[in-house]
């Protein structure tokens, strides 16, 4: 994928702060993480690859990665949105809750709700919740267009 090479910035993971959307691994991951904070532990949530959403410690806090120098926009398809009395959540759903925004991932196993912040977020309150099947993840760019970085689900040509 091609990024306008003035809009991003290499920076090493250990210096990211919860909320962040690391976008590219210098000679590793392609695909962007959400950096988050669990229990104490800063943790990552993949948001695409074999194990789309699933969050993992980091481990390797020297690694390089490429960064947006201005925030991406997370971007929902209302028609997607649905009601927790209806339907139940699924990994890789975004959602909006009691005013929080997130999206789901699984931590060891379990159902994780991380925010848009990079807040482990509790069990929301289910008459303040919708949640969203597709969503995408775009950089403005100067000229008021946007690049997608990342849709979900991923888009098949």
């Amino acid at each position: 994928m091609f990024y306008p090479i003035d809009a991003i910035e290499l920076q090493s993971i250990d210096g990211a702060e919860p909320g962040a959307v690391m976008l590219h691994r210098i000679n590793g991951i392609t695909y962007p993480i959400l950096v988050a904070d669990i229990n104490e532990t800063r943790v990552y949530m993949s948001l695409g690859g074999q194990f789309p959403f699933s969050i993992d410690a980091m481990t390797n806090t020297a690694s390089r990665w490429l960064r947006s120098k201005q925030p991406v926009v997370f971007k929902v398809d209302m028609d997607s949105a649905y009601s927790p009395q209806v339907e139940s959540e699924r990994r890789g759903d975004m959602f909006i809750s009691s005013g929080e925004r997130g999206i789901i991932g699984i931590w060891h196993g379990a159902i994780a709700r991380i925010s848009l912040d990079g807040v482990d977020l509790p069990e929301p309150d289910w008459s303040e919740y919708v949640g969203f099947r597709r969503w995408k993840v775009v950089l403005p760019l100067d000229d008021h267009s946007e690049l997608t970085i990342f849709e979900w689900p991923a888009q098949v040509a």
